[in-house]
């Protein structure tokens, strides 16, 4: 069986779904690749956070002397190491540094 070369036509993709290319190609490479290698089912790894899971990650990372998103990502079943990376840095970062409540 022969491997498929041919790279996607983001600009098609994203004209058929009415998005940018860019907002297709960020959703294949921050949930839909990552949840192919990981063997995950990848229509879970897009729905919004819950407050939480914000309160868990704040937690997990607060009790951590090193970020590993990789390892905490294994605690989070149904979410890919982009996506708690992003939640934490544009989520609940912010958040934290304006002294507003993380949920």
């Amino acid at each position: 069986m022969s491997k498929n070369t041919a790279k996607p036509d983001w600009q098609a993709i994203g004209s058929t779904l009415d998005k940018t290319s860019t907002q297709c190609f960020d959703l294949y490479r921050k949930s839909l690749l990552p949840a192919l290698h990981s063997g995950k089912p990848w229509a879970t790894t897009t729905s919004a956070w819950t407050s939480a899971e914000k309160v868990q990650l704040l937690d997990k990372v607060l009790k951590t002397t090193t970020t590993d998103w990789e390892d905490l990502a294994s605690t989070f079943p149904d979410r890919t190491k982009a996506q708690i990376y992003d939640v934490w840095r544009k989520v609940i970062m912010p958040k934290l540094k304006n002294g507003e409540v993380v949920a």
